[in-house]
């Protein structure tokens, strides 16, 4: 990727230390914390402020798949079952901190609300995704990775710009957009980019360098974003999320019980139906895999070279995201 932005928590710095309290680490502590300020501030005649908001209007299955990965049983563990009783728990626990220190009309906002929220500081903590330059240095907010079950667990999605080159680029034009394609991407540039706060990088050791560290803003932020990974084995990946957030929504927002709500959604799974899409729709992606052109390959091939000899010992990790808000140029 040329760039990448993230979901991470907008914690209002001025409210926390004015009530001696810190950024948390664990879905419990943003309840208790959120409860305890927002009793203070009302009490103060504070009535603007809120306490959470974390995205479950439009964008909701991006936040509902993240809060889920966030309840794992370790760090190691990968993406639970939708119907297991661990994603069930994460379920209820969002609807807990709905009732408990939101409501269904701040959950159900659209994400120019919490912009409003974050531009006018009305808000205790927000799950935004961070851009370099959304706030700057005199905003209230600091950014930090999302809460998770318990510390050190947490679960972030994952959005930003590719770069790449067409493969029926002219032969007299392949190799200076290859040469481009290297620059753009180099450490160098990332790390010229980086240090003055323009792109969050792929490079994720760039961000242990002192020298860079020292010099940004949540350096720590962007170390371990414990990103979602995209799940296998699922190619109509829109439509089968489409069909358990309904569901989601059923719970959240109605009178359901999320286990009772999620058994119906047992039969499109993953762990029952391999794959959720038409035999079309398999051939079509399986034949974009296997039927890459010679010159493809050659663009790839000379690109992957030039990094495997620059970043012998950099960390370059390969992240896919799955939510509708990623663009690809």
């Amino acid at each position: 990727p040329a760039t990448i932005d993230f979901s991470g928590l907008f914690s209002n710095k001025p409210l926390l230390d004015k009530y001696n309290k810190t950024v948390p680490e664990t879905w419990e502590e943003l309840i208790e914390t959120s409860k305890y300020i927002i009793e203070q501030e009302k009490a103060n005649n504070n009535k603007n402020i809120i306490a959470y908001n974390g995205l479950y209007g439009d964008n909701g299955m991006c936040s509902l798949i993240e809060f889920i990965y966030s309840c794992r049983e370790s760090y190691d563990s990968p993406f639970p079952k939708l119907t297991s009783k661990t994603a069930i728990d994460a379920i209820e626990l969002i609807k807990r901190i709905k009732e408990e220190i939101s409501s269904d009309e701040i959950f159900s906002n659209n994400l120019d609300y919490s912009i409003m929220k974050i531009f006018n500081g009305e808000a205790l903590f927000i799950k935004f995704y961070y851009i370099p330059g959304f706030i700057n240095q005199y905003s209230p907010y600091i950014v930090s990775r999302m809460p998770g079950i318990k510390k050190g667990i947490s679960g972030s999605i994952q959005v930003g710009y590719n770069i790449g080159i067409v493969s029926n680029i002219d032969e007299d034009k392949l190799i200076p957009a290859i040469e481009a394609v290297k620059y753009m991407t180099s450490l160098e540039v990332q790390k010229e980019l980086a240090l003055k706060e323009l792109i969050i990088s792929g490079i994720t050791s760039l961000y242990y360098e002192d020298n860079v560290c020292s010099n940004i803003r949540f350096c720590e932020f962007y170390r371990n974003p414990q990103i979602i990974m995209k799940p296998k084995n699922i190619y109509n990946l829109d439509n089968y999320y489409e069909k358990f957030t309904n569901y989601f929504y059923e719970f959240l927002y109605k009178n359901g019980k999320a286990s009772d709500d999620l058994k119906l959604f047992d039969y499109f799974d993953t762990t029952s139906i391999p794959v959720t899409t038409n035999n079309n729709e398999k051939e079509k992606l399986e034949n974009n895999e296997t039927g890459k052109s010679t010159k493809s390959n050659i663009i790839i091939s000379k690109i992957l070279d030039y990094h495997n000899k620059e970043y012998t010992n950099s960390d370059l990790p390969i992240y896919s995201n799955f939510c509708s808000i990623n663009s690809d140029e």
